[in-house]
């Protein structure tokens, strides 16, 4: 449903009230609230405060509720020696779900599924200093960074 459908259910709905006193609501106004409403329902199930108290792969209904909001990007990674940086964000994106990642180096050119940890970005030095943390191509871990 986009915004001009939006602005005129709610118009509709609200002539069936037999008022014109709602004839001041501005369109903006209402695409405002409505998209804050899909923000907030998003937050609400994927963070566990609806009302059974469930995260957003806790149970099969909470699954296919949020299910049709994932959508896959591809991400293009810019090589800066000690780590790779991608573009910007999609201007839709409201949550980090997975990443998928593949590495290549001069032995594996055709690339090598690895599995990539979130962490903090204020944590990088020390994950780096500690050997048993730091990125590994031969036991195909990583870890990545929001900023």
């Amino acid at each position: 449903m986009d915004n001009n459908t939006i602005y005129l259910k709610v118009k509709q709905r609200l002539n069936k009230l037999a008022s014109n006193d709602y004839d001041n609501i501005e369109c903006w106004q209402i695409v405002e609230a409505f998209n804050k409403g899909q923000v907030e329902w998003c937050r609400r199930n994927l963070h566990g405060t609806n009302a059974k108290q469930e995260g957003d792969e806790q149970s099969k209904r909470r699954i296919d509720d949020l299910q049709i909001l994932l959508t896959t990007q591809e991400l293009g990674m810019t090589d800066r020696r000690l780590f790779a940086e991608s573009p910007d964000l999609p201007s839709d994106y409201l949550e980090w779900k997975r990443l998928a990642f593949q590495a290549s180096n001069d032995c594996c050119p055709g690339g090598r599924r690895m599995v990539v940890y979130l962490a903090e970005e204020a944590n990088v030095d020390e994950l780096l200093r500690d050997k048993n943390k730091q990125p590994n191509f031969e036991w195909a871990e990583t870890f990545c960074t929001f900023r």
